[in-house]
């Protein structure tokens, strides 16, 4: 989902400057990860982004690694900052996008890919995913607004929704990514008055990290809206 298209060449950072090291890092990087070895790419973007911290393409490259390893969280984080750096770059926003919606957060993926149109209005990709990502959010509003047949079938409505999103959680590689992604399933429960169901998955989140303080104050939250 972190496919770099153009990122090569020069055209990843905001000002067009090549990274500290040149290409050849970059290169070692990509060939790291064909040959399987993601962890040596890491590597590798670790040391020549410490050359030059403000060169986007550089993180769009870790990005791709952190996919491959399973580290969406990190991979995020990455993608935010190539977006931030280089807003006219799309592919900034697509790594971001598609990382946030590895981790369930639909809202934030409508919302990023809809930036990216607006900074590149031309880029077809862009627009394919930010209409893909708000069919998503609309699964959610059509069993957040269903009229017809009472709690039941709302809850009918959101279970269908809720099982691919859980079948892709157990998928995630790291604790803290499956946490993250089981609060943006909350959130979004809790954004239709889905208290109950919030609960139940904030629960989950805590025992992925039960250290996070975040998601313990999110889960009291949620108990308190259900007295």
């Amino acid at each position: 989902p972190c496919d770099d298209g153009g990122s090569g060449g020069g055209g990843g950072n905001g000002n067009g400057r090549e990274s500290a090291l040149g290409l050849g890092g970059v290169e070692y990087a990509r060939e790291a990860v064909r040959l399987g070895r993601p962890e040596t790419a890491v590597r590798i973007l670790d040391r020549e982004i410490g050359g030059a911290s403000t060169d986007a393409r550089l993180y769009l490259e870790r990005c791709n690694a952190l996919v491959s390893l399973g580290e969406h969280g990190r991979a995020l984080e990455d993608a935010h900052t190539a977006s931030y750096l280089a807003p006219k770059t799309p592919q900034g926003f697509l790594h971001k996008g598609n990382a946030q919606i590895a981790l369930c957060d639909h809202d934030g993926a409508m919302a990023t890919f809809q930036l990216g149109c607006v900074a590149n209005p031309s880029d077809k990709e862009l627009r394919e995913a930010w209409f893909s990502a708000k069919e998503m959010c609309r699964t959610w509003r059509r069993a957040g607004k269903m009229a017809l047949g009472g709690e039941r079938a709302r809850i009918q409505a959101f279970e269908a929704a809720r099982e691919p999103c859980l079948s892709q959680v157990s998928g995630l590689a790291r604790a803290e990514d499956r946490a993250a992604a089981l609060k943006n399933l909350a959130r979004v429960h809790v954004k239709w008055g889905r208290h109950t169901e919030a609960r139940t998955l904030l629960d989950a989140a805590v025992r992925e990290a039960p250290a996070d303080m975040h998601l313990r104050y999110a889960r009291a939250e949620a108990n308190m809206a259900l007295e």
